[in-house]
């Protein structure tokens, strides 16, 4: 819901899409659907835990939140760069 709300807040600022601004909303659904594997999800289905702090919810909700984040970041960078060689790219024409 609070991606949902900065997304709308966004648009209603006027945030261009490459604003620093744009990928939070984007780290906000993410961090949502890892605490929905790792918090609801495990708890929901009954799969076998281990007991310590590395293994807690939370703490594996945040990594890997962040792991996805981050991959959704270093390829949109490297595709973002793709595009922008394509379009610069001498193409014959005729």
């Amino acid at each position: 819901m609070i991606g949902l709300v900065l997304v709308a807040f966004g648009e209603w600022r006027g945030y261009p899409p490459k604003s620093p601004f744009s990928y939070f909303p984007t780290f906000v659904f993410v961090a949502a659907w890892a605490v929905v594997r790792w918090g609801i999800w495990v708890e929901a289905t009954g799969e076998p835990r281990r007991p310590g702090w590395r293994e807690h919810w939370l703490r594996k909700a945040t990594d890997q939140a962040l792991r996805w984040f981050g991959s959704f970041i270093v390829i949109s960078i490297l595709f973002g760069l793709l595009l922008d060689h394509l379009e610069k790219f001498p193409f014959r024409r005729g």
